[in-house]
């Protein structure tokens, strides 16, 4: 049994897609889902972390999710907030989704971990006892200056989807907590300025 994270998947959005080096937003969006059904198991939690689709939601596409046979919870991001979730029918919500909120916290093998889309600093505890892991920035630095203090810590993690198939090569493959803290030590080290 595993608990897994990912987020910034941003179906239906021909520019990521694009810039994914996709040849076609159709492309990336099989590759993504193929990888995340493939990835969870039964006995295992998906967490996504916002940005599950971009402006638009496709029921169709929704509703691949269900051959993930594991449980998946949804923090709202940004494009969950202002664009496809209130346009996505609320049944098939119900049914893909075993919960739907703005952040979570839960006990992953005995580390405390705190989720959010965006990087968010009134959730660190300050002593770096837990984990904080967030999505939203990509893989490009923070601008903003409490973002910039906030993603320096060492015990807050990015799990956008381009810091995973960065180190992994894998689009839509989502990681466990270990998993990710390689990824963003890889990312951290590869990145311009480090």
């Amino acid at each position: 049994m595993a608990v897994y994270y990912l987020s910034d998947l941003h179906l239906l959005h021909r520019r990521i897609a694009l810039r994914r080096g996709f040849p076609s937003v159709q492309d990336h969006d099989r590759t993504v889902l193929e990888n995340l059904a493939r990835r969870v198991g039964a006995n295992d939690t998906l967490f996504l972390l916002g940005d599950l689709f971009a402006y638009t939601c496709d029921d169709a596409l929704l509703g691949q999710l269900l051959d993930i046979k594991g449980p998946i919870v949804l923090i709202q991001g940004n494009h969950e907030t202002f664009h496809w979730l209130r346009k996505a029918s609320p049944a098939l919500l119900a049914r893909v989704f075993t919960d739907i909120r703005d952040e979570a916290e839960i006990t992953d093998g005995g580390r405390p971990v705190r989720m959010s889309h965006e990087p968010r600093p009134e959730l660190y505890d300050g002593d770096g006892k837990v984990w904080l892991l967030h999505g939203h920035l990509h893989d490009q630095p923070p601008r903003r200056e409490d973002w910039k203090a906030l993603c320096a810590r060492s015990h807050v993690l990015n799990v956008s989807a381009e810091i995973g198939a960065y180190t992994t090569g894998h689009w839509g493959e989502p990681g466990t907590l270990d998993q990710w803290l390689f990824f963003n030590e890889v990312w951290k080290s590869r990145a311009p300025g480090s």
